[in-house]
């Protein structure tokens, strides 16, 4: 305590008193969570084509890129309940597969260990989701400055700008903290290219498509789904005429009417509209294929009445997928994450992540027996 106050009074009674003040504050602050000095809003825009096009636009301006808006519209395409349990299905089986950590060669039960933690599960979400939103910033935190990490947050992506290199407090400033150097970079890890805008890009642009076909659906079956009502009547009294109309609103939800004995009431079935609906119906259905073939190159793992050959098929297409996505993140997790962990004390020196599906594939495709080679040979003579 008499050091710190020591440090404080000779920082202050230097000549540059202003320099000194401001050093101290960022000195401060400097142990305040990066996410919790972000200004964070929370507002809303429509699903519109028009906003995908104008927010691609701003995403992609070689001089002045903005990608607020692109991510407020993953947030909204990512309700889309396709989507979203496509993503899950992506998420979950990275997260629950096995993996072990390999030092010098040999599996190491204690180094396991320090990945067996929440915020590892969390990482491992966050590089699944970096492929659909692109870029992503994670920050490490701890209780105490002598333990290892106990948890992890997402930087707002709308405040992240991975072109230049800084998160900005609030969202609309032009400049903001770099995150590659200086102090904020100590704690801050990075996933994904910078200049990649992820596979929401193209999805949203399907949700959106979906989203104006769901709604053109609902207004047909507005117009046509319910039976047409009319009254032929021989009166031209406007208060009967009104009477009338009243008892035409209610009589769909009160199902009776006292009519006049020339009155004649006819209810018809629209016949040209019987199966008008089914476009639509197959328009949402190609969109959910498409939806599933860019997260996971399949269709039947999720479809209850896919046929036996074509559903296994497609789980080969789906372990592919999983395997690539996994290849990925064990690369990602061995060449940036373990170097990050040791400079911050975890014993990682020469340890090394592996995914067991992984390295089974490998075993598969290293191990070749005598017979196979015969094969193999014969097959390159003839």
């Amino acid at each position: 305590m008499a050091n710190l106050l020591n440090t404080l009074k000779n920082l202050f009674s230097s000549k540059n008193n202003d320099d000194n003040i401001r050093l101290y504050s960022k000195l401060k602050n400097q142990k305040k969570s990066l996410k919790l000095k972000i200004n964070k809003r929370t507002y809303r825009i429509e699903l519109l084509m028009k906003n995908w096009r104008t927010a691609v636009q701003m995403a992609e301006d070689p001089i002045r890129p903005r990608r607020a808006m692109l991510y407020r519209l993953y947030h909204i395409a990512m309700e889309d309940d396709r989507l979203l349990t496509q993503v899950r299905t992506a998420r979950f089986t990275i997260q629950l597969a096995g993996f072990v950590i390999e030092h010098n060669g040999d599996e190491d039960e204690s180094l396991h260990d320090l990945f067996e933690v929440p915020w590892f599960y969390e990482y491992l979400q966050y590089a699944v989701d970096s492929e659909l939103y692109g870029h992503s910033l994670i920050e490490f935190s701890k209780s105490n400055p002598d333990s290892l990490f106990d948890h992890i947050e997402l930087i707002p992506r709308e405040h992240v700008r991975p072109e230049s290199g800084e998160v900005v407090i609030n969202e609309f400033d032009e400049e903001g903290l770099p995150f590659r150097s200086g102090p904020l970079t100590r704690f801050l890890m990075e996933i994904g290219k910078s200049d990649d805008l992820g596979l929401l890009k193209p999805l949203s642009k399907l949700v959106i498509r979906k989203d104006y076909n769901i709604t053109d659906w609902g207004r047909r079956n507005e117009r046509f789904g319910m039976p047409f009502t009319i009254v032929n009547t021989a009166t031209r009294d406007e208060k009967e005429l009104d009477k009338k109309q009243e008892m035409l609103e209610n009589f769909g939800s009160n199902m009776w009417a006292i009519m006049d004995d020339q009155d004649e009431v006819n209810i018809m079935e629209p016949k040209s509209a019987t199966n008008g609906h089914l476009s639509f119906k197959d328009f949402c259905a190609y969109i959910d294929d498409g939806i599933a073939l860019l997260v996971n190159g399949q269709t039947s793992t999720s479809d209850e009445k896919a046929y036996v050959g074509s559903a296994e098929v497609h789980e080969r297409i789906l372990n592919k997928y999983t395997k690539a996505r996994m290849r990925r993140i064990q690369n990602h997790i061995n060449f940036d994450l373990i170097p990050f962990l040791i400079r911050h004390g975890y014993p990682l020196t020469d340890a090394q992540f592996k995914f067991i599906d992984l390295m089974e594939e490998d075993d598969e495709n290293t191990t070749e027996t005598p017979i196979k080679k015969e094969e193999n040979n014969s097959k390159k003579k003839s």
